[in-house]
C-alpha cells in the first residue's frame, strides 16, 4: 500500500515537522537539516506525508547567513544552503515540531526548560533511536571558526547520523509523545 493511502482515502494528510537545532543556526543545523531533507525527498518515509525538515538555533540572531565555509562544503555535497537565514527556536516552532534533534545536550536541556511540552519529542542527534545512556558523548562538535579538517569531521558525523536517523524513522516512525 502506498504511503499516505489512508490519509488520502479519508481526505486528511499527515504532515510532519522535524527540527534540527544548534546554537546559532548558521553551521551545523542548516547542513544537517539539508542533508536529512534530501534523504527523505529521495526516498519518502512510509506513512508520513509532507515531511518538512527545518533548522533553528537556541541562541540564534535572526537572519544571519549560513557560515560561508559550510555553504561551500554543502555545495560540494550537492546541497544548497546559500539562501539560509538563521532563526531562533520559538514557541511557534515548538508547537509545530513532531521531532526536535539538537547537536548538544546543553541545547536539549535549554529547550526542555523553555518548552517542557517537547518531552518525548526532543533528543540530541546522537541519542535519538538509541538506548538511554548508551551514548557516552551526546554532543556533535561545532566546527565554526576551526580548521577545514574539523568541517570534514563534522560532515562525516552529520552524514552518518542523518543516515541513521533516517533509517530509524523508516523502521520505527516518529516517537510517541510522552
Amino acid at each position: 500500500m502506498a504511503p499516505g493511502f489512508f490519509a488520502k482515502l479519508f481526505g486528511k494528510k499527515r504532515s510532519t515537522t522535524i527540527v534540527i537545532v544548534c546554537t546559532a543556526n548558521i553551521t551545523r543545523s542548516p547542513y544537517f537539516a539539508a542533508y536529512l531533507d534530501r534523504l527523505i525527498k529521495e526516498k519518502p518515509i512510509p506513512l508520513i506525508d509532507n515531511v518538512s525538515v527545518i533548522s533553528a538555533g537556541v541562541a540564534a540572531q535572526p537572519r544571519i547567513a549560513a557560515n560561508p565555509i559550510m555553504v561551500m562544503v554543502a555545495k560540494m555535497q550537492g546541497l544548497a544552503i546559500h539562501n539560509h537565514r538563521s532563526r531562533r527556536f520559538s514557541s511557534a516552532i515548538a508547537s509545530e515540531a513532531d521531532l526536535v534533534l539538537t547537536m548538544e545536550k546543553a541545547q536539549k536541556e535549554t529547550l526542555l526548560e523553555r518548552f517542557p511540552e517537547l518531552e518525548g519529542r526532543l533528543f540530541t542527534v546522537l541519542e535519538f533511536g538509541r538506548a538511554e545512556g548508551s551514548v557516552a558523548e551526546p554532543d556533535v562538535d561545532d566546527p565554526t571558526g576551526r580548521e577545514v579538517e574539523d568541517f570534514r569531521g563534522f560532515i562525516e558525523i552529520a552524514h552518518k547520523e542523518a543516515d541513521r536517523v533516517y533509517t530509524h524513522l523508516r523502521i520505527h516512525g516518529l516517537p510517541k509523545p510522552a
